[in-house]
């Protein structure tokens, strides 16, 4: 899990520096970025998982279900 810190702060700079309608509607959205960034730490997320971790990611960081 710590691996992937880096992963989890890229996520956290990039919902706050936009709106989205929901968590979900932010992790659809970033995914792509986030998958990107993970491919060139050398660290990839799941393709198949990516929407759902990183959901599970802003729920732990405290953002409500719509935002």
């Amino acid at each position: 899990a710590q691996k992937f810190e880096p992963h989890k702060d890229l996520v956290r700079e990039l919902v706050t520096s936009k709106s989205f309608r929901s968590r979900r509607n932010a992790a659809i959205k970033i995914a792509p970025e986030v998958l990107e960034f993970g491919k060139k730490i050398g660290i990839p997320l799941s393709e198949q998982q990516a929407v759902i971790t990183i959901t599970g990611w802003l729920k732990e960081m405290g953002l409500p279900a719509d935002m």
